[in-house]
């Protein structure tokens, strides 16, 4: 399931989909078993055979008078029954602390899933009411568009999504998934040019907070926690790194069932399915929130994004994507996989404008990104991937943008780069310097546009592939039976032979282990 959400200052949840896309094999999941992906885009929905349904609710509060006859602001921690915190970031910010007015929580609840005429927000296949007795066997086409349009989002105001799902035959496991689609600042007002918080990108993905979690319906949500100052959310993260997260590959959703119940071998737990009959429906949600704060910074900010689930069977199958690590470069070089694999910054590496999102920016003096990273062992396969924009420059001899090549050394290395600054290649050679294979030097590039560059080595076939854009460029043997360097090495990014730099910019650089077959590569690249 995937939604289109828009959130900005004058319009925030807009533009959802509508249900469509279930299909098997689809995503970066391991294509040989059975999956289903339920998206809010190509308004149909053709169901692969592990089959979900989905509904789901939205709400919105910006504290009108209706949602103000059961709750305010509380005036202290004693009366606060829920809290949704500032970030790490707004040291100058308040958290949003809710006073509910006796046992009014359902009340409240209600007032928040309508406008202040009482007209529901979105609401997709019934929403979440419709999910308490099951899903299966219902019809969840949802063939129309579905809109919400929520103006003026202000600081203090929250909002957020709840989404209920069944697995109608097998047990699965699932993932949430989308990722950034576009943000801007829309111009600068004199409000938010003045204030001392604006700067140079969209402060709206920095400013807004968001939490996610899962549970059985109308159960409780791992998402929240109970303490002496309210409810409130157990892990929070800025809308940019939770995008971020979402993008790289997805984020598991613990089941509630040990991958063993369901057949499966992986340590993320599947979620049940089973007899259609049975009303054994799981939960999602994720909070959005803007704390308290004077909020120029963010004025006429927007972002558009994707959220949606993909499940992959869980039977003999490990739900493991084989991401090793993910740099989506949003305002720094940290690893968004979850494999912890964080990026050096080194020299005046900055940030600009990428594909989507931001941007990692060299200026070809002594600016590079450093890894603890260490793929390419005998036997094993792996891929690296990721765009770069890279002007006109002299080069005369070889410079890599994207290799595992350690300071001087020659003894084993994978490498995208150039040697000509004309075309980039694909090089990979073993640690014993017996096996060497280099693509020929391809274009586009130097061009000073985005492209989109991937390095395949399969060590099944005995073959290396390189792609431009999607594109096969040239496939060379290459044995599988040997290590591409036998100690630990790093990844980096934009330097060759201690001294070589290649200016230019860099983004959405991922690193798996293994094989990325050829529609997934295009999927990469289609996917900016």
């Amino acid at each position: 399931m995937d939604d289109s959400f828009e959130l900005t200052r004058r319009k925030t949840l807009a533009a959802l989909g509508s249900i469509g896309v279930a299909s098997a094999g689809a995503g970066l999941g391991t294509s040989a078993y059975f999956s289903d992906q339920e998206t809010f885009e190509n308004n149909q929905l053709t169901a692969g055979t592990l089959d979900m349904k989905v509904t789901a609710t939205e709400y919105y509060s910006d504290w009108s008078a209706d949602e103000a006859e059961y709750a305010g602001m509380a005036t202290d921690e004693a009366s606060t029954d829920i809290r949704l915190p500032a970030g790490d970031g707004q040291s100058d910010a308040q958290d949003i602390a809710i006073d509910i007015d006796g046992d009014n929580y359902a009340n409240f609840f209600d007032a928040i899933s309508t406008d202040a005429d009482g007209n529901p927000y979105n609401r997709v296949n019934g929403g979440m009411a419709a999910a308490a007795g099951g899903l299966c066997g219902t019809e969840s086409d949802a063939d129309g568009p579905v809109i919400i349009d929520i103006g003026d989002v202000k600081p203090g105001d929250f909002g957020g999504a709840q989404f209920a799902f069944k697995l109608c035959d097998n047990p699965g496991y699932v993932w949430l998934t989308g990722g950034l689609e576009s943000a801007s600042e829309n111009g600068v007002t004199e409000p938010e040019g003045d204030d001392p918080d604006e700067g140079e990108g969209v402060e709206l993905l920095d400013e807004v907070q968001v939490a996610y979690g899962v549970g059985p319906i109308n159960g409780d949500t791992s998402a929240f926690e109970d303490t002496d100052a309210g409810f409130q959310p157990v892990e929070q993260y800025t809308l940019r790194e939770f995008l971020a997260m979402l993008d790289g590959g997805g984020i598991a959703l613990d089941g509630d069932i040990d991958a063993e119940i369901g057949g499966g071998t992986g340590e993320q737990g599947c979620f049940s399915g089973g007899n259609p009959e049975e009303p054994s429906v799981h939960e999602v949600s994720v909070v959005w929130w803007l704390p308290i704060d004077h909020g120029n910074q963010v004025q006429s900010d927007s972002v558009t994004f994707d959220l949606g689930f993909y499940t992959e069977q869980c039977r003999h199958n490990d739900g493991e994507t084989d991401l090793v690590a993910y740099y989506p470069f949003e305002g720094s070089a940290d690893d968004v996989s979850g494999n912890g694999y964080d990026g050096t910054l080194v020299g005046n590496t900055s940030f600009t404008s990428g594909p989507v999102g931001q941007a990692a920016s060299f200026d070809g003096d002594a600016d590079l990104v450093t890894t603890s990273l260490n793929v390419g062992s005998a036997n094993e396969s792996l891929t690296v991937a990721g765009w770069l924009k890279l002007p006109s420059q002299s080069v005369g001899q070889n410079h890599f943008a994207f290799s595992n090549y350690v300071d001087t050394s020659h003894d084993g290395f994978f490498a995208i780069g150039t040697n000509d600054g004309d075309g980039m290649f694909f090089w990979v050679r073993d640690a014993n310097r017996s096996n060497n294979a280099q693509t020929g030097a391809y274009e586009p590039a130097f061009d000073g546009t985005w492209h989109h560059y991937a390095g395949v080595r399969d060590a099944d076939a005995d073959e290396v592939r390189f792609y431009i854009d999607g594109t096969l460029q040239e496939t060379l043997a290459f044995p599988g039976d040997v290590a591409i360097r036998d100690g630990d090495s790093f990844f980096g990014m934009m330097q060759h032979y201690g001294n070589r730099n290649l200016s230019g910019d860099a983004d959405d650089v991922r690193i798996y282990s293994r094989a990325l077959s050829a529609s997934e590569v295009q999927s990469l690249y289609d996917s900016a």
